[in-house]
């Protein structure tokens, strides 16, 4: 028998930028998630599907990464 076991290990995300301004605005799946400052952490709760994390600092720059997050079978 296969099953799936409900484990959600969480996901620290973390960015970095040498602005004047130290706030970073991050972004799940294009809806905004939380802010935070260069180099502090952020943690999610992963979900199943593909994620699209944003970044971007007050003065514009951003980056971005794409996961997908997989339910994982245990015997």
């Amino acid at each position: 028998m296969i099953d799936t076991i409900n484990l959600t290990l969480p996901i620290t995300l973390i960015a970095f930028t040498d602005s004047k301004y130290p706030d970073i605005y991050w972004f799940i799946d294009g809806k905004f998630y939380t802010k935070s400052k260069s180099g502090e952490s952020v943690v999610w709760l992963p979900i199943p599907g593909w994620h699209r994390f944003y970044a971007e600092d007050r003065e514009g720059r951003s980056d971005y990464v794409e996961i997908n997050v997989e339910k994982v079978p245990i015997f």
